[in-house]
């Protein structure tokens, strides 16, 4: 369950199951009781039940028992001041919730199993974080890349969008408080716009922009999103889709083949949210619920099975992390094929499709790194991780680079010798180091071996959003990174005072690959 939302994020997550909601193609099964069971066997009977089971390891023992085992117990209809799940919501939320039966009316699961359970993880878990394995050490000073600071942008640096136009040269900028900037290279504002909510995504069709409003960026059940087309360079939008429920990616596409552009919009939500494709029609929009979870934060159309028909790669967060494939079929409707599965604790915060070894197949290029929620610590496993496609979209992990809070991760080839390298941002690093943690390039140096670099005014910024494109139009690949300070949790003084003297907003890393001798 993600508690907070943080951008092109949202920031937030539980590490229990999303009860089966209406139209979710779920079911779920529990044990009728634990007899003959062992306490490994029934936690996974009931903690692999709707998502990836979550070993003990994976989290601190303190950790679970602050937070994490709580929210477990609140799906399986444990009551108790420890264990309401509407504390401190609103009536509003609170009737969403019940009304799709998030929380389970009766209890699932008998008291003595439950503390079986719970002796289970605070047994087993152990007592200190794990840390990441050893990675080569980062080398300040990033080849081929100019750096460029915005700092005094007329808005707050609250960063939930950055993005380039390569036609204009522009780089669009959006925040939280919905402040929309249009800025030249030099950080001149060439058009300001205030939306009603933090921006969350953009795209740009024939001559007109998409915008994406979120909503209300924390945790809400409240549809108050909303999808605007402005005119290029207008100042006058034009509502498309109301009342969307956190919403915070926007895919276009000529879905049905009718020769129409059609939106695919993935409804984060909260506790209930979903996906969708909108028809587009004469008369308007009309709404199509490809699946009704909440969590959806990334998807990638394309035909993967090469039948004809547009498909939808989708990135789950919200407890049952993972990849699926909605393969489109001929009467319009969408069968799910899950391609990855992940433990309900990574924080799985982007992906992008590329071919890494050049045999013509899309590989996943991916980031878990989500840490605003109830197990909040450092992780081991956050960092970047590439699957290499073996072909009819069967996916095997071939790469991992461990970094504390990777949010985002972009692949091109950025230094113009034929291979894919790789820039990552993180929105949670360890902060307790010395020196900038929040950016690395991974140059690829071949055999799926990287040298990571990074910048010093990385450590300025808290970077949520990244964009790359050839935004000056010289033939290599260049950076925008934007911070967002809003929340800032754990941080020491001296770093918090860091991040609000710089007053980051973007940095952009002007790539001179081509400008070398």
């Amino acid at each position: 369950m993600r508690r907070f939302l943080t951008w092109g994020l949202l920031i937030s997550l539980s590490l229990s199951c999303n009860a089966p909601q209406e139209n979710s193609q779920e079911t779920i099964t529990y044990p009728m009781e634990g007899h003959g069971l062992t306490d490994e066997a029934l936690a996974k009977a009931y903690c692999g039940a709707c998502h990836l089971f979550p070993d003990p390891g994976l989290l601190s023992k303190s950790v679970w028992e602050d937070k994490v085992l709580k929210d477990m117990g609140r799906r399986l209809g444990i009551r108790s001041a420890d264990y309401d799940p509407f504390y401190q919501r609103s009536m509003y939320d609170a009737y969403v919730l019940r009304n799709a039966k998030v929380y389970p009316l009766d209890t699932l699961i008998s008291e003595s199993d439950w503390q079986r359970i719970v002796a289970y993880y605070q047994e087993q878990a152990p007592e200190e974080v794990i840390v990441q394995d050893h990675q080569d050490s980062v080398t300040i000073g990033l080849p081929h890349f100019q750096t460029k600071i915005y700092n005094n942008l007329p808005a707050d640096p609250l960063s939930t969008l950055v993005k380039f136009d390569t036609a204009s040269g522009s780089i669009y900028w959006g925040n939280r408080k919905g402040e929309f900037l249009e800025v030249d290279a030099n950080g001149q504002v060439i058009r300001q716009i205030q939306m009603n909510y933090g921006v969350s995504a953009m795209e740009q069709f024939e001559s007109q922009e998409y915008i994406l409003t979120m909503g209300t960026m924390d945790p809400t059940e409240e549809a108050v999103g909303q999808l605007v087309r402005y005119d290029s360079g207008g100042y006058k939008g034009n509502l498309l889709l109301p009342k969307l429920h956190r919403p915070v990616h926007l895919a276009m596409a000529d879905m049905n083949q009718d020769g129409a552009i059609d939106m695919v919009v993935s409804q984060f939500g909260d506790q209930t949210g979903h996906f969708s494709w909108f028809e587009k029609q004469d008369t308007g929009y009309i709404e199509h619920v490809i699946k009704k979870v909440p969590g959806v934060i990334k998807t990638e159309v394309r035909d993967f099975n090469d039948d004809g028909r547009l498909d939808i790669m989708a990135l789950m967060t919200q407890g049952n992390e993972g990849l699926s494939i909605f393969y489109q079929q001929a009467n319009g409707s969408f069968k799910e094929a899950r391609i990855q599965r992940f433990p309900p604790v990574y924080g799985s915060s982007s992906f992008e499709l590329l071919d890494f070894n050049g045999d013509g197949a899309l590989d996943i290029l991916y980031t878990a790194g989500d840490n605003a929620d109830f197990s909040y610590s450092l992780k081991k496993y956050h960092g970047v991780r590439i699957f290499i496609n073996r072909g009819e979209n069967q996916f095997e992990e071939s790469h991992f680079y461990p970094m504390y809070g990777a949010m985002n991760a972009k692949g091109g080839d950025f230094d113009n010798d034929g291979d894919i390298d790789i820039a990552v941002i993180s929105f949670f690093p360890d902060l307790s180091k010395s020196g900038p943690q929040g950016f690395v390039y991974l140059e690829n140096q071949g055999d799926e071996t990287f040298k990571p670099y990074t910048f010093p005014e990385a450590g300025n910024g808290r970077w949520l959003v990244m964009d790359a494109a050839d935004y000056d139009q010289d033939g290599d690949l260049d950076l925008v990174l934007g911070s967002l300070l809003f929340k800032i949790r754990s941080a020491p003084a001296e770093q918090i005072e860091r991040w609000t003297s710089s007053n980051y907003q973007m940095i952009l890393l002007e790539n001179s690959t081509n400008q070398l001798p």
